[in-house]
């Protein structure tokens, strides 16, 4: 039975986005999976919220980037996203890395501009661990030693992963395994 005089529904979002994180931590501490199931029926027993309520709340965090919606094994949990460890970028080898990431991922037919592999690496770095000092350098120097190797190729200001290239094993940075 839910316990009375705490509503969801009073509370303002960020008290919200709290009482969802907190059930998250809950389930992950208890070495679970924290799906939309439980999280909704933790909050429901709790704080007597109603299940579009706490969904919506859900789905709106996961469009901030508060909360990350992940998929295993055909199974939805999620995670809060500060908590997520992010890779860093240290070395000329991990720029050519994202890079080779960004360009597979951006899948535009022309290829990718240097500001949309920016914009791709300090989302994917999350705005952190990135030196500030010689970004820019670095990064323009490992595509041009990557155009120089033939490993993308470069028509106007559009980088493009060479056809040549697509065989090459690349480091992965999820895991710091080779692929």
């Amino acid at each position: 039975m839910p316990r009375q005089g705490k509503s969801l529904q009073s509370n303002t979002f960020n008290k919200q986005k709290k009482l969802i994180l907190d059930a998250i931590a809950k389930y992950k501490n208890q070495k679970q999976r924290p799906s939309e199931e439980r999280i909704v029926k933790e909050l429901q027993n709790h704080y007597g919220a109603k299940e579009d309520e706490i969904l919506q709340n859900l789905r709106a965090l996961v469009k901030n980037g508060d909360v990350l919606r992940v998929t295993c094994k055909g199974q939805v949990s999620y995670r809060d996203a500060s908590l997520v460890w992010r890779p860093s970028i240290e070395r000329v080898k991990d720029y050519r890395c994202f890079i080779k990431e960004a360009l597979d991922n951006l899948s535009y037919d022309v290829g990718a501009t240097v500001e949309e592999i920016e914009k791709y690496i300090k989302d994917k770095c999350g705005g952190r661990n990135i030196p500030v000092n010689d970004f820019y350098a670095h990064m323009n120097t490992a595509l041009k030693n990557m155009e120089a190797m033939n490993e993308v190729t470069k028509k106007d200001v559009f980088y493009k992963v060479a056809e040549t290239a697509k065989e090459v094993v690349f480091f992965n940075i999820n895991n710091n395994d080779n692929i």
